[in-house]
């Protein structure tokens, strides 16, 4: 038989371990890592020869960083660190030389308890010029490109331009209007045909900053919206428009390409809608396209900032064939707009949102395709949009 003496040490010890486990249990709990990670790589791109830089961490608490190459060269870049504990901007990242003509790119993820960050970093070949990022774009459009809406000056926003490789050319990718109020682009321009959208490449989920101005000042795209349930990170100029290869659809995932979407909206009626544009750009020479958004009166909290959530969307389309088809009923060109309130239950034909591009204007306060001559414009404008409805329906 057990003496007292033998049982309360006994009991004792459990008594300990149980507050022990207690005590650990809450202080796990008390010390949750809310702070969405993210990753800043201030040069990018880089030129073809080897280099470092100090790249910049944010974490609340433990994270892992991990490399993913994209393509057939891999283990040309390194960090000097895969773990540690809270924000850093000493973590150095090292890349080898590109003896090749071609960029290279790499992916760097970052994963924390609260989730995960991606960074996207280029590295361009041998004797391509490097981007410099400057931050600053144009306050006033200088380009006479057809898809350009007129720029205003002193309006807060500013234009930018990304370019793309095709058949071995650089040639324009999309413009676009941004606002630095509101940590979203008014409009992305761009043209669209066969050629430029590219063979079938896929979705490179390449989300991050845009390489053209520094980061703090755009929302962060690295993971889903805190408001997810409610929202998606919805692009502008669709990933479908620019395949090809990886860089081309990469571009597409920069958070100045993106707006709060609602999921129904931007899975349905919308995604129904950049389907068909791109029907009608297979049957172009070449289809301009403006696709835009309304300011809302709501906003989401992003990366220390306010991202507003847009009203409505729409889409201002300049067709043009060189050809004697029906479509192109005016020197070869046609117009039409289409506007949708932002709203998740839209539902029946595209064409049912259709309008002149007079009206489209004056919904939006844009003007749009202003480098036609002046003679053709005036008819786009108030052209019907019955010359669209095969193709929108």
């Amino acid at each position: 038989m057990k003496t007292l003496r033998t049982i309360l040490p006994v009991a004792a010890l459990i008594a300990a371990l149980s507050l022990a486990f207690v005590s650990c249990e809450k202080q796990e709990t008390g010390t949750a890592d809310t702070v969405q990670p993210e990753i800043y790589i201030p040069s990018n791109p880089v030129a073809s020869d080897a280099g470092s830089q100090f790249v910049h961490v944010t974490a609340g608490g433990d994270w892992g960083l991990k490399l993913e190459f994209v393509g057939n060269q891999s283990g040309w870049a390194s960090l000097s660190e895969s773990s540690g504990t809270g924000s850093r901007t000493n973590l150095k990242l090292r890349w080898d030389e590109n003896p090749a003509d071609t960029s290279r790119y790499v992916s760097v993820t970052i994963t924390t308890r609260a989730g995960t960050g991606v960074a996207t970093f280029c590295q361009n070949g041998k004797g391509q010029a490097v981007k410099p990022v400057t931050g600053n774009g144009q306050d006033v459009s200088t380009a006479g490109w057809l898809e350009l809406p007129r720029t205003v000056e002193g309006d807060g926003r500013e234009m930018f331009t990304h370019t793309m490789t095709v058949g071995g050319s650089e040639v324009r990718n999309y413009s676009f209007d941004y606002s630095y109020s509101d940590f979203i682009s008014i409009w992305v321009a761009y043209p669209l045909n066969t050629s430029l959208i590219g063979s079938y490449y896929g979705r490179s989920n390449a989300w991050g900053y845009d390489p053209l101005l520094p980061a703090k000042q755009q929302q962060y795209v690295g993971s889903a919206y805190s408001m997810k349930n409610l929202y998606g990170r919805g692009h502008q100029i669709p990933s479908a428009d620019r395949q090809g290869n990886y860089e081309r659809n990469a571009s597409t995932y920069y958070g100045t390409n993106m707006t709060p979407q609602i999921h129904d909206f931007n899975e349905g009626i919308w995604a129904t809608l950049e389907g068909k544009v791109r029907n009608i750009a297979k049957a172009a020479d070449t289809l301009y396209v403006v696709t835009g958004c309304v300011r809302g009166s709501e906003t989401m909290p992003n990366n220390g900032h306010q991202v507003n959530i847009p009203s409505a969307y729409f889409k201002a389309l300049l067709y043009y064939s060189k050809g004697s088809g029906t479509l192109g009923k005016y020197s070869g060109y046609s117009g039409v707009g289409v506007y949708m309130d932002h709203d998740g239950s839209l539902s029946g034909p595209c064409y049912n949102y259709a309008m002149t591009l007079e009206e489209l204007q004056r919904k939006t306060g844009l003007e749009f395709f202003v480098n036609l001559p002046d003679n053709v414009r005036s008819k786009i404008l108030v052209q019907d949009a019955s010359w669209a409805q095969s193709y929108l329906n």
